[in-house]
């Protein structure tokens, strides 16, 4: 240390001044870049992972409303409590509107009570249909008021040429009073 202070002291005045302003430059230097960036560094970084999380947070919101909404209306095919449908007759009249009565080989019809609700269902066998009344009869049944679903569908070629055959299995839920 003292010959540091002896060197010092032989300096002359611009060289103490030169020596001076470096060590102030590199001391500068050293706090900006090794404390200050880094710093200003890692606050973005924070704020980029807080944004990050949330937007993640709110997606999770979100997806959480969403799923409750779909667990509260996971009988969202459910007809009100007043309705007295009953989908055997409701079917029977739709394939009589879609003129594919003769074309009906058998109609099942079933039901099952489950906690507080009656799924009925109905199976419906066609054979000799083609593949646009199909389709409409399957559309009527879709976009019905009275929230019927299908769920089951086979369908194969029939003998009888450009034909299908095909087996519907349409249910729908009733609330019990």
């Amino acid at each position: 240390m003292n010959k540091l202070k002896e060197y010092f002291s032989g300096l002359e005045q611009r060289e103490k001044n030169f020596l001076i302003a470096g060590i102030i430059f590199l001391s500068v230097f050293v706090l900006v870049n090794f404390l200050f960036l880094p710093v200003i560094d890692y606050k973005k970084e924070l704020q980029t992972k807080i944004y990050s999380y949330n937007y993640q947070a709110d997606q999770i919101k979100r997806l959480g409303q969403e799923y409750r909404k779909l667990v509260k209306n996971s009988g969202s095919y459910s007809i009100s409590e007043n309705s007295d449908i009953a989908l055997f007759s409701f079917m029977d009249s739709l394939a009589g509107k879609a003129q594919i009565k003769e074309n009906i080989d058998y109609m099942k019809p079933s039901s099952e009570k489950t906690d507080g609700k009656t799924i009925e269902k109905v199976e419906i066998k066609l054979s000799g249909i083609d593949m646009k009344r199909l389709i409409q009869f399957l559309y009527s049944i879709e976009s019905s008021s009275d929230a019927i679903v299908i769920k089951g569908l086979r369908i194969s070629r029939s003998d009888k040429g450009a034909y299908i055959t095909s087996t519907i299995q349409a249910e729908i839920v009733k609330n019990n009073v």
